[in-house]
């Protein structure tokens, strides 16, 4: 898989987390690892801190413990 024009495909695990009421929930990490990049600078196997909200799921590849998503390369704000 390829991202077309200013874009990044990023693998991201998902975070277990307890809720004060004792309920479980998942949240995305906001740092995920660049599966494939489309941006000047940013390249495979870089970690990069990104907006979650500006980003598409791909369900196809969902996993248990992570999410795949499509990033474009304004909601990248950091290579870590």
């Amino acid at each position: 898989m390829r991202p077309f024009s200013n874009k990044a495909i990023i693998q991201v695990e998902l975070i277990k987390k307890k809720k004060p009421d004792g309920t479980k929930m998942e949240e995305p990490n906001q740092e995920g690892l660049v599966l494939e990049s489309n941006i000047k600078g940013i390249n495979k196997n870089d970690t990069v801190l990104f907006n979650f909200f500006g980003a598409v799921n791909i369900e196809k590849l969902q996993t248990k413990n992570s999410l795949t998503l499509i990033v474009e390369a304004e909601d990248i704000y950091a290579i870590i």
